[in-house]
This record gives C-alpha cells, sequence and structure tokens, in this order.
C-alpha cells in the first residue's frame, strides 16, 4: 500500500491575502517536511498589494523549495474560493497533472503531518472525492474538522442548543470525530480528488468567504462522491488568524452573504426564511436556558436577508434542494 500511495501526485493549494507572515511559518513547516512529501505547492496571492508575491518567492528561495513552490499573483481579491479556484487551474494545466489537490488554510502548519492515512481513502475507494483532516488549536487543544448540513433545523439548534433528539440536527457535533463519511469538512485542511473538482466545476465563488466549502461537499455528494473524514491525520490550525473572524467576535458583512447565498441555494428563498425564523426563535430559547449568546446579529443578518425573502434582491444562482 506505501509504494501506491507514492502513485498519487498531490499539490498543495494555499490562499495569501495580506498573511505572508503566516504563509511563510506555514512554508517553513513544509520545508521541514521534505521535498518528497508532496509533489509541488502553489501559493496564490489574491491581490494583497502588500508585496506578498516578493515576499514569498524570497521566502521559497531562502528556505530551498523554490523549485517546488510556486507563488502567483491572481491579479484580483475574488475571495477563498476564487483564490482556490485559480491554484487548481495552474495545477491541473501542468504537464504532470495531480491526483488530488490539498487546499490548505494560510493559517495552518504542517509539520509532523503524515498523509498516508488520508491518502489510503482515495487508493481503497473510487467514490471517495474528498478527505478532510483532523485539526488541532496549536495550544493542545482540537476541533471536530467534520461536520452536519446546516439547514432551517440546525439553526434552531445553533442558538438554542442540542436538545434531545435535536443534537442529530447539530451541525457540529463530537459524535463525528471518527474516521469516515460525514456531510461535509472544514476547508482548513480538505484534500480533493482532481477528478472531483473538474467535475462538478470547483469552488463557487459566489462565496467569498465562508460556507464555500460546505456547498463544496453538498455539490461534491449530489455528484454521487463520498466526502470522508480523516481525524487521524492532524494539522494544526491558528483559527481565525487571517480572517479575524473568532468566537464571540461580531461578524462582516460577508458571513452574512454567504450564509444568505447557501440557505437560498439549497433550500430557496422560503428556506432562508425559515432559518431566520429557526434562529430567533432558538435565541430566545438560548436566553431563557441561559446560553451563550451567538456572535451573529439578527439586525445584520436581517439587513441581509430581507430584501432577498421579500424578492426586491435576487440572488443570481438557481435554487438546489
Amino acid at each position: 500500500m506505501a509504494l501506491a500511495l507514492l502513485m498519487l501526485r498531490v499539490v498543495a493549494i494555499i490562499v495569501n491575502y495580506r498573511s505572508a507572515k503566516l504563509v511563510g511559518e506555514l512554508l517553513e513547516s513544509i520545508s521541514r517536511r521534505g521535498e518528497a512529501w508532496v509533489d509541488r505547492v502553489i501559493v496564490v496571492d489574491n491581490a494583497s498589494g502588500d508585496g506578498s508575491v516578493e515576499t514569498l518567492r524570497a521566502k521559497a528561495a531562502e528556505l530551498g523549495i523554490g523549485g517546488w513552490v510556486q507563488v502567483l499573483d491572481a491579479g484580483r481579491n475574488g475571495g477563498f474560493g476564487a483564490g482556490n479556484n485559480f491554484g487548481a487551474a495552474a495545477a491541473l494545466r501542468a504537464e504532470k497533472r495531480p491526483d488530488v489537490l490539498w487546499f490548505l488554510n494560510p493559517d495552518t502548519l504542517v509539520d509532523g503531518v503524515d498523509l498516508r492515512q488520508a491518502l489510503e481513502w482515495f487508493e481503497r475507494d473510487a467514490k471517495v472525492g474528498l478527505v478532510g483532516t483532523g485539526l488541532d488549536d496549536g495550544r493542545g487543544g482540537h476541533d471536530v474538522g467534520a461536520h452536519r448540513d446546516p439547514t432551517p433545523v440546525s439553526e434552531f439548534v445553533r442558538t438554542g442548543g442540542a436538545m434531545g433528539v435535536l443534537r442529530r440536527w447539530a451541525v457540529s457535533d463530537t459524535s463525528l470525530d471518527r474516521p469516515g463519511p460525514v456531510d461535509w469538512v472544514s476547508g482548513a485542511s480538505l484534500m480533493m480528488r482532481a477528478s472531483t473538482f473538474e467535475q462538478i466545476g470547483g469552488f463557487d465563488e459566489g462565496f467569498f468567504l465562508y460556507f464555500e466549502e460546505i456547498d463544496l461537499c453538498r455539490r461534491a455528494r449530489r455528484a454521487g462522491w463520498e466526502v470522508v473524514y480523516e481525524p487521524r491525520v492532524r494539522v494544526v490550525h491558528l483559527e481565525g488568524q487571517t480572517t479575524g473572524v473568532q468566537q464571540g467576535k461580531p461578524r462582516p458583512r460577508y458571513w452574512y452573504e454567504s450564509r444568505r447565498r447557501y440557505f437560498v441555494k439549497h433550500f430557496g428563498r422560503m428556506g432562508l426564511l425559515a432559518a431566520d425564523v429557526a434562529w430567533g426563535l432558538g435565541r430566545m430559547v438560548g436566553a431563557a436556558r441561559r446560553k451563550g449568546a451567538d456572535a451573529c446579529r439578527l439586525a445584520d443578518m436581517w439587513k441581509c436577508d430581507v430584501p432577498v425573502i421579500l424578492g426586491r434582491e435576487r440572488v443570481p444562482i438557481e435554487s438546489a434542494a
């Protein structure tokens, strides 16, 4: 099996936006793994405008990995999904095409990571299209990188709490922290079969940031592929270091826009309304239970969602239940 795994060509793709210091630390951790670890690394700069391209090229040369680390300028900041699509297109145009695309957040580190158990899923089962790895927080703890699809019911659970039978609708649950098929995996460390990526058309670039990996996994499953979680392979993820979106802090507008796009795309306008109502009801139940308040703010959510619910503003996507 080990010999067969060496035949899988893996290209890692990292999107940078004004986070050259973090990406430089990630490149340092990659360099410590050795050149045979992955076939190539592609860093995509989303028009940072701060000299990131030159800085990262110099960093790769300094580390002695400039021969297999490519730093590309996307020329625009179309968001996380668009940057990944740009990097994937470059990888797939190469003479030596990858078998697997590994999408890595810029705020990750890969010291000590052994990819074999993740890659074995692709070798064993031709139906496996995506594999997500486990995530450590860099402080001795770990986060579950496997989740259930968000639904209107899960919005009630998110704010009201996972009570009794409702637990089966919770998006995040420690019961999912085991190897095997799941609904979706974190985009912080996501491996994808190149043929799967090409079949479903990559990331939906209508999501600027957040929800894009949920949509990606959902579309892959609809196309007949399996999504698998492999927590025995663990990557350090310093969550929020690049986006600034952290637990308990107000969310930026693009988070609300991505949430809106997800619910309209997969549940329609009435599904978005149901999700918002469920969120509000859950918020009241959560307050009665003295549960911590959700970082999502009602005023921001309705400012973003009401025009679409009332049909005054179109979301340029087809509903796909």
